[in-house]
């Protein structure tokens, strides 16, 4: 039987403080007891197979024709019966595709609000268990991702070694906090209907509002270092690779 795994990105990691990686490991390990339903695998199959058809369907396009420039290709397919083809496969995607877009979004609609209460219940247990600033930190430090990468690029272009760059990325702590709330509501505006997961402004000013217990779990410098020194190779290779591309 296979364990589970999780998959955590170099470049995240890299610019993480140690209180922010500890509401990173509890936040990912709460998950699963969050009885979260999209997480299912008929669900999500489901909603990932009602997508892709939909998309199929409802895509088709009505193309004017162009000749060719081949005798023989423009004198068989004439430009109305290339286009009433291409028509009557719209007309056709239409009929078919749009029961499928009904049934995506009723699935969507009803599995949003599970989910939604579920991760913020996942929210509170990882806040119990490390620290309610941890977690919030974490997402935070989601919420301002660009604000870190430019930084991160930055540093890395100018051949900066791993601690440089972490002191060169901007913190949570260290951000205005009006700038944090501003970023928070600029990224529930982005959210669309297919968003099963709550925006991570609402989960942050939950946390906020809330009163679950502190933790004393967490990750100390001590801790974090030894993490930095069993990833050392592929941290800098990670750094190479963004030197690299932002060149």
């Amino acid at each position: 039987m296979a364990r589970p795994t999780l998959v955590i990105g170099l470049p995240l990691l890299l610019t993480l403080t140690p209180r922010e990686r500890a509401g990173m490991l509890a936040v990912a390990f709460s998950e699963d007891v969050g009885g979260d339903p999209a997480r299912g695998l008929l669900a999500r199959s489901a909603l990932l197979t009602a997508g892709e058809w939909r998309h199929a369907l409802l895509s088709a396009r009505v193309e004017r024709y162009r000749p060719t420039g081949d005798a023989v290709i423009d004198n068989v397919w004439f430009p109305g019966e290339r286009i009433g083809s291409q028509l009557i496969g719209k007309i056709t995607g239409a009929v078919l595709g749009w029961p499928l877009f009904l049934a995506e979004f009723a699935l969507t609609r009803l599995l949003a609000g599970q989910s939604q209460v579920a991760r913020y219940y996942a929210d509170q247990v990882a806040a119990r268990a490390v620290s309610t600033p941890a977690v919030r930190r974490y997402l935070d430090a989601l919420t301002m991702a660009d604000g870190r990468l430019t930084p991160m690029l930055s540093a890395a272009r100018r051949g900066a070694s791993i601690d440089e760059i972490r002191r060169a990325v901007p913190q949570s702590g260290d951000i205005d906090r009006e700038a944090v709330i501003a970023r928070r509501e600029a990224s529930s505006a982005r959210r669309t209907w297919r968003d099963l997961a709550p925006p991570l402004a609402l989960r942050a000013a939950l946390l906020e509002e809330g009163d679950a217990q502190e933790g004393s779990t967490g990750i100390d410098e001590a801790e974090s270092d030894r993490i930095d020194a069993e990833l050392s190779h592929h941290l800098a290779r990670t750094v190479r690779t963004l030197s690299q591309s932002s060149t």
